[in-house]
């Protein structure tokens, strides 16, 4: 899903009752300035290098 989005730089779901593991796709967006998954139940974790 993400390869497709390489530009992304905003990324907002939070309280939207989602669960499971927080895709990997996810850190393929060299871009990705804000992110928030607050309220939900996912695991893992995303680090900014």
């Amino acid at each position: 899903m993400f390869d497709h989005l390489p530009r992304l730089q905003q990324f907002y779901l939070e309280g939207n009752k989602l669960s499971g593991k927080i895709p990997l796709g996810l850190f393929k967006c060299k871009e990705l300035e804000n992110i928030s998954l607050a309220d939900n139940r996912l695991e893992g974790f995303y680090q900014k290098k």
